[in-house]
């Protein structure tokens, strides 16, 4: 019996490319899991419906029902790039879970050869399971993230509205707990209301667990008010969220 094909999609373009190489080479047999957050931009589910109109097939779509804040409160801590609660709760562990529950499989993520850094984690939890895993992305031809673009606009799919608003991700609506200064800038100019929640969620939790931030280095939010220019070069290695695996 041959294996399932398993593409995790994150909601960006390129998972979604990802995803398009595994159905142009194995077709019927790919099942694609999306696991939402509860806190994504709305434009992403308009994204996520425009595949499944090229594709020709259903999303499989999870969602627990909670949002990264509403993880962290239960906790009783702050999230940032160093607790990870939202990805593991939300994401890993229901595609963990899914993914034993069709074993012999193979999982495909979208990463690419920039990022060989986080290759050998998924890879060994996936065969730890008894899984194969393997990257789209580092098929030939190899791509440049510039060039995802432009494969997504020749689809006909409009691309998502976090990355023409200048965002490097299209997670959690720009507010995602991972993310760096600069993304956290870029949300202030391009969603206020957003990111003045947030910026009171950070102060109302931290009357609760003490003086952390989502930042590091010890800056809350509401630093990023003021003018902040240096702030841009503390955002170069921004990269939001890998949470799918």
């Amino acid at each position: 019996m041959s294996a399932s094909h398993i593409v995790s999609l994150s909601g960006g373009i390129a998972s979604a490319v990802a995803a398009d190489r595994v159905i142009g080479r194995y077709g019927d047999d790919v099942e694609l899991w999306f696991a939402d957050t509860s806190w994504e931009d709305d434009d992403l589910y308009r994204f996520l419906d425009d595949l499944e109109a090229r594709w020709d097939r259903e999303i499989t779509r999870h969602k627990d029902g909670r949002t990264p804040p509403e993880v962290f409160e239960e906790e009783g801590i702050i999230g940032s790039n160093r607790f990870l609660s939202c990805t593991r709760k939300l994401k890993i562990q229901p595609f963990v879970k899914h993914i034993k529950d069709r074993l012999p499989c193979v999982v495909y993520l979208g990463l690419d050869w920039t990022e060989s850094h986080r290759l050998d984690g998924p890879r060994q939890r996936y065969i730890k399971m008894g899984a194969e895993v393997d990257f789209p992305l580092l098929w030939e031809p190899r791509l440049m993230k510039r060039d995802y673009m432009k494969l997504v606009d020749g689809w006909g799919i409009e691309i998502p509205l976090m990355y023409r608003r200048g965002f490097s991700h299209n997670n959690c609506g720009g507010s995602c707990f991972r993310q760096g200064a600069y993304a956290w800038r870029k949300l202030q100019q391009t969603d206020p209301d957003r990111f003045q929640w947030m910026v009171e969620w950070e102060e109302g939790m931290q009357k609760v667990v003490g003086n952390h931030t989502i930042l590091n280095r010890g800056r809350s939010l509401r630093s990023l008010e003021g003018d902040g220019q240096q702030l841009v070069f503390d955002g170069i290695d921004d990269e939001g969220c890998f949470c799918s695996w």
